[in-house]
């Protein structure tokens, strides 16, 4: 079964889970203890489907591996903020993981969280399908932790400022997306069964062209690299992405026109070396 999570604080977190209490249902339980005596969560439940308020930052709580109920999980969604430079309003969805050596927003360096493609095209359908006037709908590129847990992660996230994570019209959009991934998603089954499970590269960190693919076309996006990790690509993090997946990887897709030819050649042999077909888009 699912579990659902929000940090303490992370407002826009605050403002699904307080949807999903008053909306959905969800009735407070004791509070869960963890083994070793370190933590203690507040928690809710719905027809056994729990959620979970976290003491610390989502992004930065690697440690979640070590207690049962985050790390076995079938599925971890995170209801949080999104931030971004121009402060614009807006809706996303994404899976987890560090393609580089970079991990200043959590999760470990060269390290992909396990992921469920299903679960973002069934949160991504239902976002662009309800559209909320002034908060455009993007998927974004794979970032950030957790990365260490078995579970597979999927962050919905609303944008961009307190304004926008306190709107309880969001926070209902976002607690029916959240409902609808928990009510839809299968384990090991795709959203689309004529779709392709894929990875992306190239393109901006809020994927456009991948976006429309995965809306208009049957693709189900496991991870995206965006063009700014593209040098740090190697085969051993695409294998990552290729067992990490809980629907098994079909297919690579490199979006031609956001890298040059190097860099699509590397690439391109990557992909050849791994085993994993790649298509040109």
């Amino acid at each position: 079964m699912p579990l659902i999570a929000f940090s303490k604080g992370n407002l826009a977190g605050e403002t699904i889970a307080k949807s999903l209490i008053g909306k959905h249902g969800f009735l407070e339980k004791p509070h869960i203890k963890s083994g070793d005596g370190k933590y203690e969560w507040r928690s809710w439940e719905k027809n056994g489907l729990k959620l979970v308020e976290l003491t610390t930052l989502h992004i930065f709580s690697d440690y979640l591996k070590d207690y049962p109920l985050f790390n076995d999980a079938d599925l971890l969604i995170v209801a949080s903020t999104h931030k971004s430079e121009t402060n614009s309003p807006a809706v996303t969805a994404h899976t987890c993981g560090n393609f580089g050596a970079g991990n200043k927003l959590g999760g470990n360096p060269n390290e992909l969280a396990h992921s469920s493609a299903s679960a973002l095209k069934i949160a991504s359908n239902y976002l662009s399908s309800h559209p909320l006037e002034g908060f455009p709908f993007s998927m974004e590129a794979t970032h950030h932790g957790p990365t260490p847990l078995k579970a597979p992660i999927l962050f919905v996230e609303i944008g961009s400022t307190d304004k926008e994570f306190a709107n309880e019209v969001a926070g209902d959009l976002f607690s029916d997306c959240i409902m609808e991934v928990c009510n839809k998603w299968k384990k090991g089954q795709k959203a689309s069964p004529e779709a392709k499970t894929a990875i992306g590269f190239g393109g901006t960190h809020y994927c456009s062209k991948f976006s429309r693919l995965m809306l208009e076309q049957n693709y189900e996006f496991a991870y995206v690299c965006s063009k700014h990790n593209l040098d740090e690509v190697t085969p051993e993090i695409v294998k990552q992405a290729m067992e990490k997946s809980a629907e098994k990887l079909e297919v690579a897709l490199i979006e031609k026109k956001s890298m040059n030819a190097a860099t699509r050649d590397k690439l391109i042999s990557i992909l050849k070396e791994v085993n994993l077909p790649h298509e040109i888009v």
